[in-house]
């Protein structure tokens, strides 16, 4: 892979203070990347791991580059 651009890269969220203090980043549901040979844009659902928090949107926007690897 060459790059991974994620968009909106910032993330608003709502919740209890001690659930939002613990969050340092969010994931994203799993991307098959398997076999990919030429750049890919995919909408993806936020995974908040269950925990009682809010997302501002329930998506992102991921864009994956790739690079070739000469012979």
């Amino acid at each position: 892979m060459k790059s991974i651009d994620v968009k909106p890269s910032v993330m608003e969220t709502e919740g209890a203070k001690t659930e939002i203090a613990r969050i340092s980043l969010l994931r994203t549901e799993a991307i098959d990347v398997t076999g990919m040979d030429s750049d890919m844009t995919q909408n993806v659902r936020i995974n908040t791991n269950s925990r009682n928090i809010r997302t501002k949107a329930s998506e992102v926007t991921v864009k994956i580059n790739i690079r070739r690897i000469g012979k």
